[in-house]
């Protein structure tokens, strides 16, 4: 019988127009929040997804070149060659891992080999947080400060963005359990990028 019991987890995609994360950033630096929220959602909704699945799996390498955006605004995660099943025996990344990770959209626990569910919130939150700001979090100073500025002069409600602001915060929160489950985060994005009933 083959060494992996719980059975192999195949990567499959539909075909879709799409291009990476890193390559928008690359060409924009940084996105209008909503757009950003749209994309975090969408991954969100595919971590809780993964995460609550049979294989339980944990991503451990969500970074924006991960992250695929549709031509119609839609967001799919890809690249699970480091995902990690909570149910085996072994935490290790492999050989070079390292090499494949970054350092500003990985959780510190992770390179401690204690991944968990949470450990992909702070890689999304490092992610929401490059994408509205235009910088790295590990760049930045004061990540509140800089999640502010960034936000000062968007459209949006106060209370809108002040939630935003406090969502990505808490991702990014250095204790694995203070940081929202991507069921939260999911949600939240959803309930912000909702077109509001005109008054």
């Amino acid at each position: 019988s083959h060494p992996n019991e719980r059975n192999l987890i195949v990567e499959v995609s539909e075909w879709t127009d799409t291009r990476s994360l890193d390559k928008v950033l690359s060409e924009h630096r940084r996105i209008d929040w909503r757009r950003a929220a749209q994309i975090a959602r969408d991954v969100a909704a595919a971590l809780d997804f993964i995460n609550k699945s049979d294989a339980a799996l944990i991503h451990r390498n969500v970074q924006p070149k991960s992250i695929l955006v549709c031509s119609d605004g839609h967001a799919q995660l890809t690249d699970f060659d480091l995902a990690y099943d909570p149910g085996s025996d072994f935490t290790v990344l492999g050989v070079h891992a390292e090499e494949r990770l970054s350092v500003s959209f990985t959780a510190p626990e992770v390179f401690l080999g204690r991944s968990d569910f949470s450990s992909d919130v702070y890689s999304l939150g490092a992610v929401l947080f490059q994408a509205i700001s235009g910088v790295e979090p590990n760049a930045a100073s004061d990540i509140a400060a800089t999640l502010t500025a960034s936000l000062e002069s968007s459209p949006g409600s106060k209370e809108d963005l002040a939630c935003l602001a406090s969502l990505v915060i808490s991702m990014l929160a250095e204790k694995p359990h203070q940081r929202p489950t991507a069921a939260v985060v999911a949600d939240t994005l959803s309930r912000l990028i909702k077109p509001k009933a005109s008054q």
